[in-house]
């Protein structure tokens, strides 16, 4: 099963989620009392889709440079070119390459989906777009490892 089919099933899987919290959202239109928090779960809901993809956009350097970095490592240890090998260290090497790209893609999946969700939130509420982005987790951490340089 290749890793594409793993991704567009948990994309699948996130799109059914999204399209059941809309849903959720729809119904909380129904009552007045909870009218208040439709908008914005509907807009948060929204805004996990672009803030995941960019999140996930940018760990693409850093996953070839593990990719480059795994493969580098199993060429100096099997210089063999056959695509089936019995050598633990490749085989450990190569299952520890498929862990770090999922962390990776994983970590940033989270990441995103949480910037997302709480720039939606905020933005629905009344905040604005820069000014959400700037307080969040993500550019916090970015302005510390800048100040750190």
């Amino acid at each position: 099963m290749p890793p594409t089919f793993l991704y567009l099933l948990a994309f699948g899987a996130w799109l059914c989620l999204a399209f059941l919290v809309w849903l959720a959202s729809a119904c909380l239109l129904v009552l007045p009392m909870t009218r208040r928090f439709a908008g914005p779960l509907a807009s948060a809901m929204a805004c996990t889709f672009p803030a995941v993809i960019v999140f996930q956009l940018a760990a693409l350097p850093l996953a070839a440079i593990i990719m480059g970095v795994a493969l580098l490592a199993i060429r100096l240890i099997d210089p063999t070119n056959s695509p089936e090998t019995s050598n633990p260290a490749v085989i450990g090497i190569g299952l520890a390459l498929v862990l770090a790209e999922f962390a990776v893609f994983a970590g940033m999946f989270l990441l995103g989906f949480f910037e997302g969700w709480r720039t939606g939130w905020l933005v629905a509420k009344g905040q604005g777009v820069r000014s959400v982005i700037s307080r969040g987790l993500s550019a916090r951490l970015l302005n510390a490892f800048k100040r750190r340089r």
